[in-house]
């Protein structure tokens, strides 16, 4: 499953490689809570996101992680735009 996509700029990996890591890492750190502890992430999501709020609600959030789906993917993509 596909949680997310993080979309980083090709110049931010080139001028500040440095912070360029740390948002991956944040980022990966991110699934790894959410995907330990699937019912308070979607809990959280589902609190907080607009569109999670507003159209799946807990229910809806939380049923891609309730196990049939497998753990979470990241996808990181890069542009060069």
């Amino acid at each position: 499953m596909v949680a997310d996509v993080l979309l980083v700029n090709q110049n931010l990996l080139t001028s500040q490689p440095d912070i360029a890591e740390k948002v991956a890492r944040t980022w990966f750190a991110g699934v790894a809570k959410g995907d330990a502890d699937k019912q308070a992430a979607a809990k959280f999501i589902s609190s907080t996101v607009p569109r999670f709020k507003n159209e799946l609600g807990y229910e809806g959030t939380v049923m891609p992680w309730d196990g049939s789906s497998g753990p979470i993917s990241p996808t990181i993509a890069i542009s060069s735009t």
